[in-house]
């Protein structure tokens, strides 16, 4: 029997959404039960996670909030204010940002402050399992510091990215399976399925890393489970994450229709190793700090207390995690994409520096090696954070959002229909955040520029907004960038066409192409927002 995209998607919704529900009841728990683990005695080793737990929350406080995506996250705000159609990535997280917009504003900022709180609660989850993985309290410790202060992570926590709330959730399952473990009662477990099967339909990727996750907790554990109870709790997960698995085949099948995705063919995975090197975030040193990596292969050339095949089962889960995504990846993506694997690798690394720390006979000298790892972070804090035309564009829309009066108006900025006629061309984003301008928000009308020129009309105050998507043209990378602003047409024609009134209007330097290949040389650009009116 077929399940038909309709009836697919509701059941989706309805899981999640019980999912959610039952969430309310397992994270306190979980998280209960992480600060009994990370922070249990004795007291210096408590105060120190405690510390780095403060200051990991403080820098997501104060860290800027930027989009991970390019433009992407408006779109992924507007599906999930309707829930329905269910994104490509999965229901997961798109249902946790449903359930707060009807709480909050439709907000793309929003998404991020919840976020900045998830990714902040994750730390001391990461914390607690690092230390029951590894059996040792000063491995929880080192991973508090690593996942607090290393900027990857700071960067990913405080944007919309979708996979915070799956690592929330998946970390939350795992310490929860974990207490199940040691002391073999069933209402850990109980609250662990929920928890991971909705960690298991918030991304693609995350049925895999559910299993590979568990896997290193049961390898962990110092006694056999009790096998009947798992199997009940793998079955109940099974059956729950049945609809996510369809969804992702079917996304799969229509993204490589549209040519969104390469196909997985025999070349592909011979050249997997060669993409590993090259696209690897972990490898790279202006995205992830090099000292976590080493320490990471330290750790399984060091003996701790856990056994050999715990540190083996962490490598491989992140190994899992690059793997499965690099075949399907861009420069633009590294820094979001890898953040699972990444965590996975600093869990692995916190118990190969606790090895190397407790090689030096000085105690005073045992703190020096985590912190020569962080200053190897500081490298790719500037990477991370760099000036983007991106950012540009989100400060440009705070700045229209305020500048534009109350009442009835049209708002006009480029879209889809606008882009050039060029195959490269469909790659370009156009996605905006017109729900910060149509109700309930505001009284407003939003229309793609071709729309108006083909037809203008002044029957309510109008508005052209010229940000960075006039400049940006998708080619592939190592292609040079055109000379100039190489301006759309649509947006040169609305300057021709009518006359433009500035009401925001910046020079602003040109970014260039940090992330992804879209503007020209010009070491400058224009942008604003315009009352329109007709020429005289």
């Amino acid at each position: 029997m077929t399940i038909g995209s309709g009836a697919l998607e509701a059941t989706e919704a309805i899981v999640a959404l019980l999912l959610l529900a039952a969430s309310l009841w397992a994270m306190p728990r979980a998280l209960w039960r992480a600060g009994r683990v990370a922070l249990a005695p004795p007291p210096a080793t408590a105060r120190l996670t405690a510390l780095a737990l403060g200051l990991g929350a403080l820098a997501r406080l104060l860290a800027p909030p930027l989009l991970a995506t390019i433009f992407i996250g408006y779109k992924q705000t507007e599906q999930a204010a309707t829930l329905l159609p269910i994104s490509h990535y999965g229901v997961g997280s798109q249902a946790l940002y449903h359930t707060l917009f009807a709480f909050f504003p439709v907000d793309h900022r929003v998404i991020i402050a919840a976020n900045t709180l998830l990714g902040t609660l994750t730390l001391p989850l990461a914390a607690a399992l690092a230390a029951r993985l590894h059996r040792d309290g000063r491995a929880g410790t080192v991973a508090a510091w690593l996942l607090a202060l290393t900027p990857l992570f700071i960067r990913n926590d405080t944007s919309e990215a979708n996979n915070v709330p799956a690592l929330f959730w998946l970390l939350g399952g795992l310490v929860l399976l974990d207490e199940h473990l040691e002391r073999a009662r069933a209402l850990p477990l109980v609250l662990a399925t929920p928890l991971l099967a909705l960690a298991a339909i918030a991304r693609p990727e995350m049925p895999l890393l559910v299993v590979a996750g568990a896997a290193c907790v049961l390898l962990a554990a110092p006694a056999r489970p009790r096998l009947r109870p798992l199997a009940l709790a793998i079955a109940a997960g099974a059956t729950l994450i049945v609809p996510h698995l369809i969804h992702v085949a079917d996304a799969i099948s229509a993204l490589r229709e549209a040519d969104s995705l390469p196909g997985i063919e025999r070349s592909e995975l011979l050249r997997l190793p060669a993409r590993l090197y090259g696209l690897a975030t972990p490898l790279r040193p202006e995205l992830f700090p090099f000292g976590v990596t080493a320490s990471a292969a330290l750790a399984l050339i060091l003996r701790g207390r856990a056994p050999r095949r715990v540190d083996l089962a962490l490598a491989a889960t992140a190994l899992l995690a690059l793997a499965i995504t690099i075949v399907d990846l861009d420069q633009a993506n590294m820094a979001r994409v890898h953040v699972p694997a990444s965590l996975f690798l600093t869990l692995l690394a916190a118990g190969g520096l606790v090895r190397i720390a407790s090689m030096l006979r000085r105690p005073r000298l045992r703190g020096l090696p985590l912190a020569l790892v962080l200053v190897t972070a500081i490298p790719s804090a500037s990477t991370l954070w760099a000036p983007t035309n991106e950012a540009t564009e989100e400060r440009l829309i705070e700045a229209a959002e305020a500048a534009i009066p109350p009442g009835e108006f049209m708002l006009l900025r480029p879209g889809a229909e606008d882009r050039r006629q060029r195959p490269e061309s469909r790659f370009t984003h156009y996605h905006f955040p017109d729900y910060l301008f149509l109700p309930p928000a505001r009284n407003g009308m939003v229309r793609p520029l071709g729309s108006f020129l083909s037809a203008p009309d002044f029957f309510v105050p109008t508005w052209f907004f010229r940000g960075m998507r006039c400049y940006a043209d998708f080619r592939p990378r190592g292609e040079p960038p055109p000379p100039g602003s190489d301006e759309l047409p649509a947006c040169r024609a609305m300057a021709e066409r009518f006359r433009l009134e500035p009401v925001v209007e910046w020079t602003v330097p040109n970014a260039g192409d940090v992330w992804i290949s879209y503007y020209g040389d010009a070491p400058s650009l224009t942008v604003g927002l315009y009352r329109v009116h007709p020429r005289d």
